[in-house]
């Protein structure tokens, strides 16, 4: 495998974590976060009421990417995985899991790079119920709307592991490769709160100057 086709893999899952945790942070403002009463009120607003669900969309959606062990998906982690442990790795990434010798936490050779990843496949196949139910929920009620009498569904909370599953993924390999750390938790401007505080200010403003 070569390192710069690597890099690109792992840009492409870092940029869906971050999509993910932008999603699971303003749907836990959204249904979970007490703001003043003005807020509370803004909230219950239909554009809102759909946004918590289109949020749950987007988390399903995009953790299938990442998890469903499918051909058409084609960057998920399963593919990742195989890639590392049976291909051969190219001078500038042999060269670069060289340069970690000295570091504590890196990944220092292909042998340390597949106990890594074996390491997080078995976390994977701890949740391979949240990850069928996912997919279930992708081809049957979001994609295609099929009638059925049941099907299985997922909490907030099952989707949250699911995301920090995702999160250690990228930082175990990404992290052992290049000795750092990604925040995904904090997603700043991409905040829902701030535009609800905002839409607050200046209904509390036009009340107080009616």
């Amino acid at each position: 495998m070569k390192l710069t086709e690597l890099n690109i893999w792992l840009e492409d899952l870092r940029n869906l974590i971050i999509d993910l945790n932008i999603s699971l942070n303003n749907a836990k403002y959204l249904i979970k976060e007490k703001g003043t009463p003005t807020e509370q009120k803004i909230k219950e607003h239909g554009f809102f009421k759909h946004h918590i669900y289109q949020l749950k969309f987007i988390m399903i959606i995009q953790l299938c990417k990442i998890f469903d062990n499918n051909s058409n998906q084609k960057i998920n982690v399963h593919k990742l995985f195989n890639r590392l442990r049976n291909e051969g790795y190219d001078k500038e990434l042999t060269e670069k899991l060289i340069s970690n010798s000295d570091s504590y936490n890196g990944i220092k050779d292909k042998k340390e790079m597949i106990a890594v990843v074996n390491s997080l496949q078995d976390k994977i196949l701890l949740k391979n119920e949240f990850i069928e139910s996912l997919v279930f929920l992708r081809n049957k009620v979001y994609a295609h709307k099929d009638k059925t009498d049941s099907y299985a569904s997922l909490k907030w909370t099952d989707l949250e592991e699911l995301i920090k599953l995702s999160s250690e993924i990228y930082n175990k390999i990404y992290g052992g490769i290049y000795n750092s750390h990604m925040y995904f938790e904090w997603t700043g401007d991409w905040n829902v709160k701030d535009i609800i505080q905002n839409l607050a200010w200046f209904r509390n403003l036009k009340l107080g100057n009616e």
